[in-house]
């Protein structure tokens, strides 16, 4: 798949395997929830150079099943084939199944290389390797040249408990036949701090995970989660948060996807009050291709403007000549959760979408 493939709001359940894995290729992905998968969260190789922002992984704690948040390999015959993988990926969620289970956040190796930006770590026994070989190519080669690097993310309960674990702990090089340790080892580990990553709690909430209890919470409530440094790519939805979600807003992943269905989400107080008039009505909720507005003639909307569930605005509309009725095609939005602003010649309202 090419760069002008988009794919946005997808979810892997309990897939037997890796949650979604690249074969090369330059795919772009937003909003991509993997859920209680058997092996990796997110695997990508062969030349893989797409960009990804809102990704979420959630380890089966209960189950105890899944292995590293991220599998990220170059080549295979030969290694050292390019393009290198060198991915963008932007504001991840990657909740691991807790310290004891010792499972690695991050693993890259066979020349892969590859960028984060402001993401949440949480809950695992081991954070990022990269790997040195004895000679040729390798993906410590693709740090040293610029081709892979960590910055301004979020690391709580990994390796141990909060943020106890240093710099030393976090990032490690791993190092294969023939390759000994050179100083590599603390290069890595200074760029934890030059390239603004942190050790803070996000206000997460994931120790008990299961069906009914409604009380995994992955929106963030603490500050640390606040300030970012965006890739230098429009592609990109300009935020001002760490990881998948908005802090005070409701999650992206609520209403739609089956970890949902289960029950498995707690609630979150989103910051946003609905705002519901008894002269005013926003049909079908969840919508598909239309929705429509009716309002008092006498106060008609002038104005509607529409949200996604980050704060980004995809739609605004102007009407001169209301009647009271409204109709909008709301086919061309993709599935999920969206903030309505109704402005009428005397007030604002604000209601809450499900676009199915």
């Amino acid at each position: 798949m090419g760069a002008e493939t988009i794919i946005d709001y997808v979810e892997i359940f309990s897939n037997n395997d890796d949650g979604i894995e690249f074969f090369g290729g330059k795919p772009n992905v937003k909003h991509a929830l993997v859920a209680f998968c058997a092996d990796d969260g997110f695997d990508y190789d062969e030349g893989f150079r797409g960009k990804g922002q809102f990704w979420v992984v959630i380890q089966d704690i209960e189950g105890e099943v899944g292995d590293r948040g991220g599998e990220h390999d170059g080549g295979t015959d030969p290694e050292d084939g390019q393009p290198y993988a060198t991915p963008t990926i932007s504001n991840a969620t990657y909740i691991g199944r807790g310290t004891d289970a010792g499972k690695r956040l991050l693993t890259f190796r066979d020349n892969a290389g590859g960028y984060y930006y402001n993401s949440i770590f949480a809950n695992w026994g081991k954070g990022v390797d990269i790997e040195k070989l004895g000679s040729g190519e390798d993906s410590f080669n693709r740090y040293t040249s610029g081709e892979l690097f960590l910055k301004n993310n979020l690391f709580w309960d990994v390796v141990s408990a909060g943020a106890s674990a240093g710099a030393e702990d976090l990032f490690k090089v791993s190092f294969g036949s023939g390759a000994s340790d050179n100083g590599e080892s603390s290069e890595f580990v200074s760029s934890f701090e030059e390239n603004g990553n942190l050790s803070g709690d996000p206000g997460l909430q994931y120790a008990q995970v299961t069906p009914g209890g409604n009380a995994l919470q992955l929106v963030p409530s603490a500050s640390a989660v606040d300030g970012t440094e965006m890739p230098g790519d429009s592609w990109f939805d300009n935020v001002n948060y760490k990881g998948a979600f908005a802090p005070g807003q409701e999650a992206w992943i609520k209403g739609w996807t089956y970890l949902d269905q289960l029950g498995f989400l707690d609630d979150v107080a989103t910051g946003i009050t609905e705002q519901k008039p008894s002269n005013t009505r926003i049909y079908p909720n969840p919508a598909t291709d239309k929705l429509y507005i009716e309002t008092d003639p006498e106060n008609p909307v002038i104005e509607v403007n529409i949200f996604n569930i980050s704060g980004k605005l995809v739609r605004a509309e102007n009407f001169t000549n209301g009647d009271g009725t409204i109709t909008l095609k709301t086919g061309d939005l993709h599935q999920g959760m969206y903030i309505i602003r109704l402005k009428t010649p005397d007030a604002e309202q604000i209601f809450k979408i499900l676009i199915q």
